[in-house]
């Protein structure tokens, strides 16, 4: 039997892209014994994806010490394959030292591409695939152990028994879930736009989405009581993926919001302003994004905007353009 170990950490949209990666891996090798490290805040996530056999929590807080004390428990398990899917130091650290325990074990690593971002963020000159699709390209490196791999449905997640706390007559199944923030500001859209969506539709009931310290989101339910049910800093990732699974239509940015629901095969609309890495997978998800000549000019939303009118990439997407967008994926 053979015996596999991804190693994602984080993030949140990260993790989601990469988890067709043990469902491919599950249809190829049925009786295989998966394992997934991540970060210790994302073990339950990952923990929900059902082809997972065993998931390794790492306690960032407890650095070098928790990381070697980490390695030596995996060194215990006779991994036959391991799957660098985030190609950085402790995820270097960690398959060096296992392949030293395991000579025979067979390592593949997902790229960053590290000379392409600079030719496409220092020289404008892009020799990525575009649109890029984060999700193809942590599923690629596996055609090293597969002659044929295909993209899998959409997936399903052991989130069914995650508690809500949701009003009586909210009827989640007709729900749009709106996830406004980001954790770069220069990939969100503007706040007034979202509350120009809600306050233009008032035949949908919304529910808001956001992380705990994304207090400026408040707003938008603020202006729209009768039709937004504000979660923000109220769930955990799992009961955040159930969210997800049960709602109509998500409208986000490029979030881990929008790849969860992207891979879950949810009808979704992406608002891709900046980021080269942003674009979803699926049929079901509906892209709006308009054509600046500067765009993309940032990996994940860091950096400074460089157009004369600050992020037009993002402005230029109107509120109607999504109304439109949203009434089309109702009908």
């Amino acid at each position: 039997m053979n015996k596999y170990l991804i190693v994602r950490f984080s993030s949140f949209g990260d993790i989601a892209q990469a988890m067709p990666c043990a469902v491919i891996i599950r249809q190829q090798d049925p009786d295989a014994d998966i394992h997934w490290l991540t970060r210790k805040d994302f073990y339950d996530f990952v923990k929900s994806l059902p082809c997972i056999d065993r998931v390794w929590g790492l306690e960032r807080l407890h650095g070098i010490k928790g990381l070697i004390s980490l390695i030596s428990d995996l060194k215990k398990e006779n991994y036959t394959h391991i799957y660098d899917a985030h190609s950085n130091l402790r995820s270097f650290i960690v398959c060096s030292v296992l392949r030293l325990n395991f000579l025979k074990v067979n390592i593949i690593r997902r790229s960053k591409n590290r000379l392409r971002r600079l030719l496409l963020f220092w020289f404008r000159k892009n020799y990525f695939p575009s649109p890029f699709r984060g999700a193809i390209s942590y599923k690629n490196p596996l055609k090293k152990w597969f002659s044929k791999i295909d993209f899998p449905p959409p997936i399903e997640l052991a989130v069914e028994t995650a508690p809500l706390s949701l009003p009586q007559d909210f009827i989640l199944s007709s729900a749009i879930v709106i996830a406004p923030s980001a954790t770069w500001e220069l990939k969100r859209w503007p706040l007034e736009y979202w509350s120009q969506l809600v306050s233009s539709s008032p035949g949908y009931n919304f529910i808001l989405l956001a992380g705990k310290d994304d207090v400026e989101c408040d707003k938008i339910a603020e202006d729209n009581k009768k039709n937004v049910l504000n979660l923000r800093g109220k769930l955990s990732w799992v009961q955040s993926a159930k969210i997800i699974s049960l709602a109509k239509t998500i409208i986000s940015g490029d979030t881990g919001v929008m790849h969860l629901a992207d891979i879950m095969g949810k009808n979704t609309i992406a608002l891709i302003g900046p980021t080269a890495f942003g674009h979803p997978t699926r049929a079901t998800s509906k892209v709006i994004e308009t054509k600046v000549y500067c765009r993309p000019c940032t990996k994940d939303g860091r950096g400074r905007c460089i157009n004369a009118k600050y992020k037009k990439c993002l402005r230029d997407i109107s509120p109607q353009m999504v109304t439109n967008q949203l009434k089309a994926m109702q009908k």
